[in-house]
């Protein structure tokens, strides 16, 4: 507990992850769209035949992050609470491989040994920084832009964080352009996106979720925000792909946990993590509310892409940017799929480091 209550204790890992390590799939865009040709049917890019082997030897060589908690890795240090294995877990900070999973084989297999990383990761720690309830701190302490890099994710954020993350997104790349001479328009750029969590978590389950259009809660004002955010990078920034990263249904998680030995003395945490599944009547509105945000998240992919009825997918509207949809975690059944080893002991709520090596190979 006094762990719990020590920010002291708690360290952000921008990049620290081992899950992509060795990892050789969608590493071009050439695999990429041989991916998601293959398991989702769903097309990146217009191309013909000729465009598609000039894709051969092109590579995205910028990575950034916009989001919550799923971009960051938080961990407390020297935990007795934690066994060996669990000395890096999440806590308002979950783990998406913060350094660019796309850049090219060769410095890929290079810097697994030599701990450099490509141009966007994050790099090293530093105390966490969050949004907590809704507020955010201001804006000139969140970001310490020498570890974060182009990791935008900002711990505990909403949906309306995202117009702030793009304002440091777009100073880091203006900085990266002037001190390596790259031609922001001319490489191709990889962005993840994963918002919602914290605007659905919150803690008056009854008041969550407004009638009304124009409230701040309501599931058309959180895809507003991120069109908005499409719009930003769109405008800005041509040759970019959006990887929308669609929520996780947690609304069973406290039935799933209560009754194990690993989560007996944090139980109490979710009442403060994420109230409303907490009760019957709380998770019914979770998941119903869930899969409106996801369908919203699905609006905005829609967006950007047309369907083709030649070849059967919906395929991008524009030639130099694109929005992708990752629908993997809507599939997953907590009880079914998930092993509690894949849960933090912390709060029985984030996902442990095993987890979260899992979920990013999933994703990525």
């Amino acid at each position: 507990t006094s762990l719990i209550f020590n920010p002291m204790s708690w360290k952000e890992f921008r990049g620290h992850s081992f899950s992509m390590g060795g990892d050789k799939g969608a590493n071009s865009i050439a695999n990429f769209i041989a991916h998601y040709h293959k398991n989702d049917n769903i097309a990146p890019f217009q191309q013909d035949e000729e465009q598609e082997e000039d894709m051969e030897e092109t590579y995205l060589n910028l990575g950034g992050f916009f989001g919550d908690e799923n971009m960051p890795m938080s961990a407390a240090e020297d935990s007795p609470f934690l066994e060996e294995e669990e000395k890096s877990f999440p806590y308002y900070s979950n783990v998406y491989p913060s350094w660019n999973p796309f850049a090219r084989r060769r410095d890929i297999d290079a810097n697994i040994n030599t701990n450099k990383r490509p141009l966007g990761a994050s790099r090293g720690k530093r105390f966490v920084r969050m949004c907590l309830r809704g507020w955010c701190p201001p804006f000139s302490w969140l970001y310490s832009s020498k570890v974060d890099n182009l990791n935008a994710a900002i711990s505990g954020s909403k949906s309306d964080a995202l117009s702030k993350q793009f304002v440091y997104i777009n100073n880091q790349l203006k900085k990266l352009a002037n001190q390596t001479n790259i031609d922001l328009s001319a490489e191709w750029k990889m962005v993840t996106l994963f918002i919602g969590m914290n605007d659905l978590c919150v803690p008056d389950c009854e008041k969550a979720f407004p009638e009304n259009p124009n409230s701040p809660r309501h599931p058309k004002t959180f895809k507003k925000q991120v069109m908005d955010l499409m719009e930003q990078i769109s405008e800005n920034y041509p040759k970019t792909i959006v990887n929308i990263v669609q929520l996780l249904d947690v609304s069973p998680l406290d039935l799933w946990t209560r009754d194990k030995e690993r989560c007996s003395n944090v139980n109490w945490l979710r009442k403060y993590l994420c109230p409303c599944c907490r009760s019957e009547f709380g998770r019914e509105i979770l998941k119903e509310r869930m899969k409106v945000y996801n369908e919203m998240l699905e609006d905005v992919w829609k967006a950007y892409t047309v369907f083709d009825i030649d070849r059967g997918v919906r395929v991008p509207l524009m030639k130099d940017f694109a929005v992708i949809l990752s629908p993997q975690l809507t599939e997953i059944n907590l009880e079914r799929d998930v092993p509690i080893e894949f849960i933090s002991k912390l709060d029985c709520f984030h996902l442990s480091l095993l987890g979260h090596q899992t979920l990013a190979i999933a994703i990525w």
